[in-house]
């Protein structure tokens, strides 16, 4: 029962990330069940924030998730975090369709964790992200 409970408070706690500041716009859902760190979620989010249009209730849906190993030198680690994302307007219809990809680098002097990663959106389909 527990770990039911546990998968249930993840899923929640992926889906249902906000922008922040008071205003429920641009959130990101994880579509099935991809491995992704809420801190990776939580960057995105805040990634793709240029590539909202401000209107409430609006989301962005990962669809595809892939993460590649990059193993640099003597056990250095960067992770590549590729996914397509669909931005949905409020009333859950498409409005365009992105790849982006997250680099987590593996170094040690780093005082918050967003210090670690880098964003580019690969591929923007109709020119919604600045």
């Amino acid at each position: 029962m527990k770990t039911i409970l546990s998968i249930a408070l993840i899923a929640l706690s992926l889906g249902n990330t906000h922008a922040g500041n008071g205003v429920e716009r641009g959130r990101i859902i994880v579509s099935n069940n991809f491995d992704m760190k809420p801190v990776i979620a939580n960057y995105l989010e805040s990634k793709l924030s240029t590539c909202s249009l401000g209107v409430r209730g609006e989301s962005f849906k990962v669809d595809s998730l892939s993460i590649k190993k990059d193993r640099v030198d003597q056990g250095i680690v960067d992770l590549y975090y590729k996914m397509d994302v669909t931005h949905l307007d409020q009333n859950g219809i498409s409005i365009n369709k992105l790849s982006v990809e997250i680099e987590d680098s593996d170094y040690s002097n780093w005082r918050r964790y967003e210090e670690k990663l880098s964003f580019e959106i690969l591929n923007d389909e109709n020119n919604h992200c600045l």
